[in-house]
């Protein structure tokens, strides 16, 4: 499971536990520099965000290397266009497409093969 938090983070979870109660995320990914809205998946890649209008993209193929000094190691592309904060984030099934609407009235279509 992924979860988007107000503190600026995702974090990833392994529901596959004995116990509930105890639960810690399995991975926290940082590098947004305001809460953290929405959230998409497909295969590999984690796709966010944020109020401040911008999109991330995340990889965590290689969670292996989750304690590399880099700041943030899987974020594998950015996009910003939005003037406010996006509130809806959907990837298409097939096509590498996203679809984002936000609060400035705006919904935009970008091209993940697209690294601007």
């Amino acid at each position: 499971m992924i979860s988007a938090s107000e503190d600026y983070s995702i974090k990833l979870w392994d529901l596959n536990v004995s116990e509930f109660e105890n639960i810690e995320p399995t991975l926290t990914l940082r590098g947004h520099k305001s809460p953290v809205l929405g959230l998409t998946s497909r295969g590999e890649l984690i796709y966010s965000a944020s109020a401040d209008g911008e999109i991330v993209a995340w990889n965590i193929a290689d969670v292996a290397n989750m304690y590399s000094s880099h700041a943030s190691p899987y974020i594998s592309n950015q996009w910003t266009g939005h003037e406010n904060a996006i509130w809806s984030l959907q990837h298409h099934l097939v096509d590498p497409l996203l679809l984002s609407c936000a609060a400035d009235n705006k919904v935009c279509l970008w091209n993940t093969t697209d690294p601007t």
